[in-house]
């Protein structure tokens, strides 16, 4: 029985050290393995682009290429995931050709049922009047009903004419009244309107001063922080690392060729001359050709590199546990607080 258990207990260790071994694998590619990238860029009166990024010998890689249509492809140990690409297009091309047809047939049923039902109703119905000139016909009768019955109410009203001209007097004086107290009202309304001015004018100048205040409070405080030695220092870690990280992902490789010219040879000889300022940061792969003679304009670049993700987390590393930019990033926070 002793004997069975440890036969399942070696095959268990040998089951965890494999799975072990193989996570340690994965992690070792991740972290050494390179991601490599590279794209090619050419333009002879048409812009062509064909940009690739790869990672464990195109198990994984992504490629963006750009000709008469823009396309982009991902692909996991060689197969199209189908997220990204042509076959997607075209897919989502024959689903709305079935949309189309779908919306087409669903049309020609609603004309076919609209026609029968007007079919139907004028076979009823021959000799019937149409549905708005009835309506014409009841309106007229409804008004000269409700004429005839207008007619004895108007008499009826002649005798409360004498009642209203008398109580019209009364009406006079009260509204003469009211006008004395309207005048009143509005010089009032018109004193309120400026004093609420005068108070609005000097609310808004307060607050445009205290404003300004503190304004000049945070610039202050901003120059203070940037002239402090511990931020100076940490610009200077964080510069130093920002450049080793930019000579680790620039391109390895860089060929190529840029024939340039304009219609003045004076222009094309401002441009050449601008260029050769910086020919010593050109790579040396890289001709450089101008045209006195005629307008024209075509390259072809091509560019290689690679990044190692070791090498970031190593960058990463050393600015977390970089003390002057912890100082600097807690004095941040004390002056976010305050």
């Amino acid at each position: 029985m002793l004997h069975i258990v440890l036969i399942i207990l070696k095959i268990l260790g040998i089951i965890l050290l494999a799975l072990l071994s193989l996570v340690l694998i994965l992690v070792l590619c991740v972290l050494f393995v390179p991601v490599r990238y590279s794209a090619r860029i050419d333009y002879h009166g048409k812009l062509m682009v064909d940009a690739r990024v790869s990672f464990l010998l195109r198990m994984l890689s992504f490629r963006f290429q750009k000709n008469m249509r823009t396309t982009m492809t991902f692909r996991i140990f060689g197969i199209n995931t189908h997220w990204l690409g042509d076959e997607s297009d075209g897919r989502s091309l024959k689903g709305r050709k079935r949309r189309m047809k779908q919306m087409e047939q669903e049309t020609e049923m609603f004309e076919q049922m609209s026609e029968e039902i007007h079919h139907k109703h004028h076979g009823k119905y021959p000799e019937a009047e149409e549905p708005f000139e009835a309506l014409q016909k009841l309106e007229e009768q409804r008004d000269a009903v409700v004429g005839r019955k207008e007619e004895p109410q108007k008499k009826e009203l002649n005798p409360k004419r004498k009642q209203s001209q008398k109580t019209g007097q009364d009406s006079e004086a009260f509204e003469n009244k009211s006008a004395h107290t309207e005048r009143i009202s509005t010089i009032d309304r018109i004193k309120n309107f400026f004093s609420s001015i005068r108070l609005k004018i000097k609310y808004i100048f307060r607050r445009f001063c205290d404003t300004i205040k503190n304004i000049y409070g945070k610039l202050k405080q901003l120059k203070e922080f940037l002239q402090d030695e511990t931020t100076r220092q940490a610009f200077r870690d964080v510069k130093t690392e920002a450049i080793r990280l930019l000579k680790h992902i620039r391109p390895r490789k860089i060929k190529g060729y840029l024939h340039f010219g304009f219609d003045s040879p004076c222009n094309t000889g401002k441009l050449y001359g601008f260029i050769c300022m910086f020919y010593t940061v050109l790579p040396k792969h890289f001709l450089l050709q101008a045209d006195f003679e005629q307008k024209v304009l075509e390259g072809d670049l091509l560019i290689k590199g690679r990044i190692q993700i070791y090498y970031l987390l190593i960058i990463a590393l050393r600015l977390y546990r970089n003390d002057n930019l912890k100082q600097v990033m807690e004095k941040r926070r004390t002056y976010g607080r305050e």
